[in-house]
């Protein structure tokens, strides 16, 4: 009995000392995974609280703040490169650092990190190791969920642009300014008047007519249409001839309506900015549908098209 009740004290004494000596003050907390994306897009969306909704992997996207282990999120001052978020619990708060680093312009990579204290005693070690690992858990889920939102370009910024070729040269264009951005009947006024100017002077519609908007301030809105055509063709007072090279182009096709469509177009410059692509020439839209026969602006179908070295 004896023997076993010191055999008993033993493996107590045992356990006790392998927490203290195995569980320590402070239990690190992390996960690491790259992936495909640009990381000023990463570093732009997770240092804003409003965008997490769009990969939280849990049933309570709705609530907030957000809860992770009955702890509530809260953003705190980020830095150059990471969101400081701070686990705020009922007796307890504790500092976390979600990090973004680049890796490639076309690869970025993500690591949360947080230190749980433990304390001095067993009890308070073995439950500190608990939190630790429920918390790693879902650090784990949530970081996991952010890589498969930021590998897809449709996700972050609304489409998927691809890279393509200048396939129109010749472009008859007209020009306007106004003092608020153009309606859909004030554009196609602009178009109709150069199609009325290819028909006259023998000439060919090529392809869908070309929309490029200007804004310098807020009453100051310059447009410019254009229309591929088959052939050079004469200019005169209002129309002018464009001659495009045949360069790279970065495209992506939206279906939106003009409520949607100037912060799809805002998305689709921080894409080129994002993944660091160089511009020669102005951004347009090519109208491919025709928005006045479509009433269903939710229909409209256009492609937003960028030069690019």
């Amino acid at each position: 009995m004896k023997k076993a009740l010191w055999l008993f004290m033993a493996l107590v004494v045992l356990i006790l000392a392998g927490i203290q000596v195995f569980i320590p003050a402070e239990i690190r907390v992390g996960y690491g995974i790259t992936f495909p994306a640009a990381q000023p897009a990463v570093y732009r969306m997770i240092v804003d609280s409003s965008q997490w909704q769009q990969w939280w992997p849990w049933e309570n996207k709705g609530e907030r703040p957000f809860k992770m282990v009955n702890y509530r999120l809260q953003w705190a001052t980020p830095t150059p490169t990471a969101a400081v978020i701070d686990l705020q619990g009922t007796d307890d708060t504790i500092t976390s650092v979600l990090e973004s680093y680049f890796i490639n312009y076309d690869s970025a990579g993500l690591e949360w990190s947080c230190r749980v204290p433990s304390g001095n005693n067993p009890v308070s070690k073995v439950l500190a190791f608990s939190k630790a690992r429920r918390l790693a858990d879902q650090m784990t889920s949530l970081v996991n969920s952010m890589s498969l939102f930021f590998s897809d370009p449709e996700k972050v910024y609304g489409s998927a642009p691809v890279h393509s070729r200048v396939t129109d040269t010749v472009v008859m264009a007209t020009r306007a300014e106004l003092n608020h951005y153009p309606s859909t009947e004030e554009i196609y006024l602009l178009i109709d008047k150069v199609r009325a100017h290819i028909a006259g002077q023998g000439g060919l519609e090529t392809n869908p007519p070309m929309l490029h908007v200007n804004q310098e301030d807020d009453s100051t809105f310059k447009v410019m249409v254009g229309i591929p055509t088959n052939k050079v063709l004469p200019a005169s007072k209002d129309i002018e001839l464009k001659r495009l090279v045949r360069g790279n182009l970065l495209v992506a096709e939206v279906k939106a309506g003009p409520v949607s469509l100037p912060q799809l177009f805002r998305n689709f410059e921080e894409y080129r900015n994002d993944y660091r692509l160089t511009s020669p020439a102005i951004p347009y839209q090519v109208l491919l549908t025709d928005r006045r026969a479509t009433a269903d602006t939710t229909k409209w179908l256009t492609r937003f098209c960028y030069p690019i070295f």
